[in-house]
């Protein structure tokens, strides 16, 4: 049986300026980036205007507080750039891009429906579809310009194209994902280019690369607390190389309240008010010694 290897969390705010946190995700140096509102949960029927606030949380704890923000929605996806301008995704509104005192420059021509959002080192914008949006599954590239340079709609050996981005991480020169329906590793370069690799390992939420290593987290059904890594061969094929099941705090386990992303070579975890990340390096050496708590940030 496997052993469970355990994670050890940096503790994230609940509040801010009497505003409570509403999501978290990874900015793009990746530290925490979150969402503050003052609107109770469930939200009441009707038309309201919500406080905002975006707060970067670093690997020691310490906050770097953004923008205020006025929103109609109390679901608000935060990602960041650079030079201090966010961009915010409102639930099924347009998105926009404040600058770091909350006001509006822009209105990027970004499609609705995302499954995940990367931000890359120069501004460039990759997005992940799910299947009930604008598009049904595939994924884009913006560059720095917000300017659509292509739409990656991979198909099938069935011929079929609804496939929904599972996860993505991004950069300037490429984008990995994890597509459904056939679970393929998916590298797509900047010029619409692919590669792709088959793996046994369905349906996982994150991806982090390191070279030739992959890693997936967070499976279909008995996997979905499981982080596998593998070797990506030159034929399309590849190498298990080990496997995990990940432990969170008090001995829970990853579960669909558990917002899962890879970025470059880590992947980030974050459930009820706790951070946790691990690198492939991490993974790699915790081969035989899955009982430690080893990986503080």
């Amino acid at each position: 049986m496997r052993e469970f290897l355990q994670l050890s969390p940096t503790r994230l705010p609940v509040t801010f300026a009497g505003l409570s946190a509403r999501n978290w995700t990874v900015s793009v140096v990746g530290d925490a980036l979150g969402f503050f509102t003052d609107a109770p949960e469930p939200p009441p029927k009707g038309e309201y205007i919500w406080r905002g606030q975006v707060v970067r949380v670093r690997r020691d704890g310490s906050t770097i507080v953004g923008p205020q923000l006025a929103a109609s929605t109390p679901w608000v996806g935060v990602r960041d750039f650079h030079d201090g301008r966010y961009l915010l995704m409102p639930h099924e509104q347009q998105p926009y891009v404040v600058d770091f005192t909350g006001l509006i420059v822009e209105y990027p021509p970004f499609q609705r429906g995302y499954r995940d959002v990367c931000i890359t080192a120069s501004g460039g914008v990759w997005i992940g579809y799910d299947d009930e949006g604008d598009r049904l599954g595939g994924l884009s590239f913006f560059d720095h310009d917000h300017i659509e340079q292509f739409y990656h709609e991979p198909r099938g050996v069935d011929g079929t194209s609804f496939w929904c981005c599972y996860a993505l991480n991004g950069s300037d020169t490429e984008a990995w994902c994890y597509y459904y329906t056939e679970f393929d590793i998916v590298r797509v370069l900047v010029d619409g280019t692919e590669q792709r690799w088959t793996v046994n390992f369905p349906g996982a939420r994150a991806i982090a690369v390191s070279g030739d290593i992959v890693a997936l987290l967070s499976g279909y059904g008995s996997l979905a607390s499981q982080c596998c890594l593998f070797r990506l061969c030159e034929d399309g094929s590849s190498q298990e190389l080990c496997r995990h099941n990940i432990e969170l705090a008090e001995g829970r386990l990853i579960d669909w309240r558990t917002s899962v992303f890879g970025r470059q070579d880590a992947l980030h975890l974050f459930s009820r008010n706790e951070w946790y990340r691990t690198t492939i390096k991490q993974l790699l050496d915790a081969r035989g010694n899955a009982d430690s708590n080893m990986f503080p940030i």
